[in-house]
């Protein structure tokens, strides 16, 4: 009699034949990446984001983990290709890196993802919300953070829904966009009562905090206090840094001063570098400046760039802004923290010597050290310059120190009449609403914009159009709970996500001590 021989399980599994990734399987992958993009201003589209991954978990059904990587990298090149394209416009190389980069956000998730569905079946789908805001967390840490495109952002024009923010965060709503996902998946794979459960459950999670936000919004009272001017010079952002030019910069900006001060404004703000020089360092364009608060009578943040020496020939460059109070006398300067990674700074060239010599055509800024506080006769605010206004983090720390209102300068000029300006303005408000604090931000081309603590526009200028954009704010007058915890929740995914990794890792080198 022939004994019949079963393999073991690993031997058989092996033996399977393979799933195959289709051409439908590719369209998916990149169609939703595409889709994604338009669910992100300008597009007031964000309810494509509520079913935009279904596609590709339509796409990952019965793959191995290695296609799950390969799909899901696909579906990131196809969104960060198109929603940062702008970015090439300062740095094509570093955008290409950028793009390859952010694609691995998508990519290794989803591998996990893949990973864990092998060991745990459909139980996986609950670890893929923990493992997108994990890494959503992990984008903002170190020199290469750029959390420029959390899906939470897709909802930016939908003001209610993001009343939920001072909880946990614009992670929360990434979280819950992510199990939106994956309700209308569980809809559609299955039948009658459980299809009609998915689409019920999917509905009611949609509406519920729109719902509490509406009643905020209700319910929300607001006190203007200052008048503030935000002066959009709309110089253009190549010929500024021509000396030649420099003087005309400092012509317009006295123009918009002085109009914005007969307009009763109590405040003033010059956009990023609209001060094209080391102002500081540099009398006649600094006693301009004085000149102009003291005849005003106003107080003034002015957007510049500042140096230090450490010795012969060796300087450290900073993007900076000083505060100008009524009697012309300039504050210590604040610099900017988060410098863009290939934009402003090479990352990890501090460390790592063969990266200096490295020109993708940055600026060469070193980062500041510390949270500084500016003072106003209105109180103490923070300034925010260019994108540290998308880390949630840095902002909250400001409003623990005491910030009362925060002023947002930069200069997205560089980024033309595309998705760029308006993005970077919508991620504003999410900052307003997380810390119930008003925010202004100058831009030098636009977009110049101001947001109530609940996030609602009091004041919007337009793109590339030479205007003061005035608003009357209120200051802070509450501490949430996001401001100060921080934050818990997506460092909570990103832990979740760790141990899954670790489970995983320990199953497999149990299950290869087993076959040894």
């Amino acid at each position: 009699m022939t004994e019949v021989l079963t393999p073991p399980p690993e031997v058989a599994a092996a033996l399977e034949p393979k799933p195959q990734i289709s051409r439908r399987d590719y369209l998916f992958a990149i169609v939703g990446g595409l889709a994604l993009t338009l669910a992100y201003p300008p597009f007031p589209t964000g309810f494509i984001a509520y079913f935009v991954l279904v596609p590709l978990l339509y796409a990952l059904k019965d793959k191995t983990p290695k296609q799950h990587l390969i799909l899901a990298y696909l579906f990131g090149l196809a969104f960060n290709a198109t929603a940062l394209f702008w970015t090439w416009r300062v740095t094509l190389p570093g955008t290409v890196a950028m793009v390859l980069i952010l694609a691995l956000y998508w990519a290794v998730p989803f591998w996990i993802f893949g990973l864990s569905r092998k060991r745990w079946g459909h139980r996986a789908y609950l670890l893929l919300p923990f493992l997108l805001v994990g890494l959503e967390y992990f984008r903002t840490l170190g020199e290469l953070a750029f959390p420029w495109a959390n899906l939470s952002y897709t909802q930016s024009y939908h003001t209610a829904w993001l009343q939920v923010l001072p909880f946990a965060g614009d992670t929360l709503l990434s979280f819950w966009i992510v199990v939106l996902n994956l309700l209308i998946f569980y809809a559609l794979e299955n039948i009658e009562k459980k299809r009609w459960f998915g689409f019920a459950a999917a509905f009611v999670l949609w509406l519920a905090p729109g719902v509490y936000g509406l009643w905020v919004l209700e319910n929300a009272q607001t006190k203007p206090v200052m008048k503030v001017a935000l002066l959009q010079g709309n110089i253009d952002s190549w010929s500024k840094w021509d000396a030649a030019f420099t003087q005309n910069s400092f012509d317009t900006y006295r123009q918009l001063a002085f109009v914005a001060a007969a307009r009763g404004a109590d405040f003033l703000v010059w956009p990023e570098t609209a001060a094209p020089c080391y102002l500081l360092q540099e009398p006649d364009y600094l006693y301009q400046v004085m000149a102009m608060a003291q005849v005003a009578k106003k107080e003034m943040l002015v957007g510049t760039l500042a140096y230090r020496a450490l010795g012969p020939n060796q300087y450290l460059y900073y993007n900076a802004a000083y505060h100008f109070d009524t009697l012309g006398q300039p504050s210590i300067p604040y610099s900017k923290l988060h410098l863009v990674p290939f934009g402003e700074t090479i990352p990890f060239s501090g460390r790592v010597r063969v990266l200096k010599d490295i020109h993708v055509g940055q600026a060469d800024f070193t980062p500041g050290d510390s949270i500084l506080l500016l003072n106003s006769s209105f109180g103490s605010y923070g300034a925010l310059i260019c994108y540290e206004v998308v880390f949630p983090d840095l902002v909250r720390r400001f409003v623990l120190k005491g910030a009362l209102f925060l002023v947002g300068i930069t200069n997205d000029g560089w980024y033309g009449r595309t998705n760029g300006p308006y993005q970077h303005e919508r991620i504003a408000l999410f900052r307003a609403v997380e810390n119930r604090i008003p925010v202004v931000r100058a831009a030098n081309s636009g977009i110049s914009a101001a947001f109530d603590p609940y996030g609602r526009v009091l004041a919007e200028g337009g793109l590339f159009k030479k205007q003061i954009v005035m608003a009357e704010i209120p200051l802070r007058a509450e501490t949430t709970f996001y401001a100060r915890w921080g934050d818990f929740f997506p460092q909570g995914c990103f832990l979740v996500s760790l141990l899954s990794v670790l489970s995983l890792a320990q199953a497999r080198l149990g299950s290869r001590v087993r076959a040894g």
